[in-house]
């Protein structure tokens, strides 16, 4: 059963990304079902016992909330440091140098 939602998720995923829809939001959404029916129906636990809150919907949230924190904040990082390193290249006028050591 749960490889039949499985799938189903996945057909509704890839129909909503070639109607134009917003992809981080369906994934997203994608993503919180296949949670949801893992926590509800095979009984997973998302979170250890000493992080749970004692609620399976709280935890579902709490889980994505975790993963949200750690990739965002690491992302976030890395853009302001390929900025700061895109700035300084046109400040120095050092922008052909960098490639033409690469090659």
């Amino acid at each position: 059963m749960s490889s039949v939602l499985s799938i189903l998720v996945i057909v509704w995923v890839i129909y909503m990304i070639v109607k134009k829809h917003y992809p981080q939001a369906v994934l997203l959404f994608a993503g919180v079902i296949l949670l949801a029916w893992a926590v509800f129906v095979n009984g997973t636990m998302v979170l250890s016992a000493k992080a749970s809150s004692g609620s399976n919907v709280l935890d579902i949230f709490e889980t994505i909330q975790v993963l949200m924190s750690e990739r965002i904040a690491g992302l976030g990082l890395m853009i302001m440091s390929i900025a700061g390193f895109a700035k300084y290249m046109d400040y120095s006028d050092d922008i052909y140098s960098g490639v033409q050591s690469v090659v």
